[in-house]
């Protein structure tokens, strides 16, 4: 972890060792206003055996997830640079 925790972006935390409690370092004192997620499943095993299914549906959570945090507020007004 860095020491500039207002440096942090938003964050999807995926990985099943430690998840939740990296999640609630970076959630506790960042500065910052981008969401730290948690991606959890209880349900999941490796992904040699995850459904089709299933890993479409995580691709879409990411990609979502991307798009949210990278789209800007003049792209969300439907504004275009010149």
């Amino acid at each position: 972890m860095t020491q500039r925790r207002d440096l942090y972006q938003a964050v999807i935390c995926a990985v099943p060792l430690h998840a939740r409690k990296v999640t609630g370092l970076m959630q506790d004192p960042t500065g910052s206003d981008r969401p730290i997620l948690l991606e959890y499943d209880t349900q999941g095993g490796h992904s040699a055996g995850t459904p089709v299914s299933r890993q479409i549906e995580d691709q879409t959570d990411t990609f979502s997830f991307l798009v949210w945090q990278l789209t800007t507020e003049k792209a969300k007004k439907g504004v275009m640079d010149d």
